[in-house]
């Protein structure tokens, strides 16, 4: 056996090793006589070649400008309405009855010490004493049993508010 035949094995190997890691042109493949093309020819293939990777490359940079442009207006405009509901009253509300489901939904206790001076805590204290009424609660569990669906706040349900 000649070392011609013994290396035959690894050297189809390493063909296929070869044609898997080529990263591939946009074409669909090289021409399969790459190799016998002169200089000239070779060199024509892959300037096309590199040409057609750099415009490739200036598309996918000019989309991904504009993704960056639109990406930036949604974050204004979300900005804006986020602004625009807490200048609001309901806005206002809803972002302290969002603080308290949020820690009520985490079992801190929550003590609140009702200053005239400070609106934010009478709203809470307010929102608070309506929650406790024995009447709201009784309708509550009542609503709830009768949709036999835990409505949430947070992580826990409501179910056992009585």
């Amino acid at each position: 056996m000649t070392t011609r035949h013994a290396l035959a094995p690894y050297a189809k190997s390493r063909q296929k090793l070869k044609q898997k890691h080529r990263p591939a042109p946009f074409e669909e493949a090289p021409p399969s006589n790459l190799k016998l093309m002169n200089n000239s020819e070779r060199g024509k293939y892959y300037r096309q070649r590199r040409k057609l990777n750099g415009a490739h490359m200036e598309r996918c940079v000019v989309a991904l400008r504009e993704e960056i442009a639109a990406l930036i207006v949604t974050r204004q405009v979300q900005r804006e309405l986020a602004l625009s509901q807490q200048r609001t009253p309901l806005g206002a509300a809803a972002h302290i009855v969002s603080e308290y489901c949020s820690m009520f939904s985490h079992g801190t206790p929550v003590r609140l010490a009702v200053n005239e001076q400070n609106a934010t805590v009478s709203l809470v204290a307010s929102v608070v004493s309506i929650l406790t009424k024995p009447r709201l609660r009784t309708e509550q569990l009542w609503i709830y049993k009768t949709n036999s669906s835990a409505h949430s706040c947070g992580t826990r349900s409501f179910k056992g508010l009585a």
